[in-house]
């Protein structure tokens, strides 16, 4: 799990990586809520505000960082101001 965190801290800010995600995980995989969180801010990011919304619910499950959490809620602001 160490690893899985490790890459996700390390696409955060760089768009190229942050869309090749999907390609690194299996579906299963997307939507574990530490996994989902991070996926669903990138898509927030990204425009793809319905499929945010989704990944971004099973990520609220996830135990985040408080920085963690911040991103996790602005994508969320970000998609009720929509």
């Amino acid at each position: 799990m160490q690893k899985l965190h490790e890459k996700l801290r390390s696409i955060a800010g760089d768009v190229e990586k942050a869309s090749q995600l999907p390609g690194d995980f299996s579906e299963t995989e997307l939507e574990r809520p530490q996994i989902a969180a991070y996926y669903g801010v990138i898509l927030a990011g990204s425009g793809d505000f319905p499929q945010a919304a989704k990944f971004l619910d099973l990520g609220a499950k996830a135990n985040l960082f408080p920085e963690e959490g911040k991103l996790l809620e602005k994508a969320q602001l970000t998609i009720a101001r929509r």
